[in-house]
């Protein structure tokens, strides 16, 4: 597995630790307090060492370092005085430096042999939302994107970095793609996962395709792949659930075999939780948003309840199918709860992102009141007994 090298700077002030699992002595890896950080990278060639990044010298810029998790020692890898961001690769290089510019693009900017920064690829700002470089193969002779340029969804893209040909890899009119696994050695992507009602995975390497259809037959919850030995021979994956705690599994990849672990939180295994139901609203103008609905336990299909619409934030998010606290705290107090991927959510592509574009007073509020509509005309909520509830954006 690969952690993408392409992380966004942190919003609060997190501190990177090391813990001794026999000793339990804890020793920070980076400064504070005052200072944010992120994993850069790790890397299969260099186990025992970590690229962090972190802001101690100058709090609007991050900075690179080479950081020795048993010994804390850090070395300064890349000073950052001008960039949102630094790429880097599986050997600890420094690739691109990134940037938005003042239209909001976002360019990617590589060393050139007089150490100046030179454009190595720009990407617009309709498709920043969706679009960002991955991971380099191996081998070096690849990049992949998750790319929408070109395309309304975010596609699977292989870029040639001899010739700059792209190959798309996997691409689904519908949805993005927005999550890549790529082969422990190689590098290459064999995986690639998008969500429109729920989460489906297209395989892309067909040594693993077997894998795939173990792995999805073993539950009925939303695979993930947590993590791949270098060996590609023991896997962690764990599985979503609407109405249990997401349930973790050590996969034996030779005897096929999905051994139970543990569930993220066993104090709620087995708890009254309900169903949450993926459902396809039409907006007035024919657009078709994905929504959730939890009924309380018990409610009868024809009975008209006291509904809450809950509105995620961003708006640049989404909502998902999953087990969610809002929705299990409201629905066992007797409401029903309706959540609604609204224009302006992302993960359907840049022309429902940018539909909401001017429209935050005007159209997505529509597409809210034509899924309450919905659910009055559908017998679900009393129309006398409708509130709505969220933060942020959905404040």
């Amino acid at each position: 597995m690969s952690c993408s090298s392409a992380r966004r700077p942190a919003t609060k002030n997190w501190r990177a630790w090391r813990v001794d699992l026999e000793t339990g002595d804890a020793r920070p890896l980076t400064p504070g307090p005052g200072v944010t950080c992120y994993i850069q990278q790790h890397s299969r060639h260099f186990p025992s060492e970590l690229l962090i990044a972190h802001n101690a010298r100058d709090k609007r810029y991050f900075d690179i370092y080479r950081v020795d998790v048993a010994t804390a020692e850090s070395a300064l890898v890349q000073l950052n005085e001008a960039f949102h961001y630094h790429f880097t690769d599986q050997q600890f290089g420094v690739r691109f430096a990134v940037r938005q510019t003042n239209d909001g693009d976002i360019e990617y900017l590589q060393r050139g042999p007089d150490g100046e920064w030179t454009l190595f690829s720009r990407v617009g700002a309709e498709d920043a939302v969706a679009t960002r470089a991955i991971e380099f193969s191996a081998a070096g002779s690849e990049l992949y994107w998750l790319d929408s340029r070109g395309r309304d969804t975010a596609a699977v893209v292989a870029q040639d970095l001899a010739g700059g040909t792209m190959r798309v890899l996997a691409e689904d009119p519908r949805a993005d793609f927005t999550q890549l696994l790529l082969d422990p050695i190689s590098e290459r992507p064999f995986a690639a996962a998008r969500s429109i009602e729920r989460v489906d995975w297209q395989v892309l390497d067909p040594d693993y395709s077997d894998d795939f259809d173990y792995l999805t037959r073993q539950s009925r919850g939303d695979l993930t792949i947590t993590s791949v030995s270098q060996d590609r021979q023991h896997w962690i994956v764990a599985y979503q659930y609407d109405d249990a705690p997401l349930e973790y599994f050590h996969y034996d990849r030779a005897a096929r075999q999905a051994r139970r672990l543990f569930s993220s939180t066993p104090a709620w295994e087995g708890l009254p939780f309900v169903p949450m139901e993926p459902l396809v609203i039409h907006a007035r103008d024919g657009l078709e948003l994905v929504s959730y609905l939890s009924r309380p336990r018990g409610a009868q299909p024809t009975q008209r309840l006291p509904m809450v619409l809950l509105v995620h934030g961003g708006p640049w998010t989404r909502d998902a199918w999953g087990l969610y606290a809002n929705h299990q705290w409201l629905a066992n107090r007797g409401y029903a709860v309706l959540s609604v991927n609204y224009r302006g959510s992302t993960g359907f592509g840049k022309a429902f992102v940018n539909a909401a574009n001017l429209e935050w007073a005007g159209k997505m509020h529509d597409d809210l009141i034509d899924a309450v509509d919905w659910a009055i005309a559908q017998g679900i909520a009393d129309p006398a007994r409708v509130a709505i509830m969220g933060t942020s954006y959905g404040g």
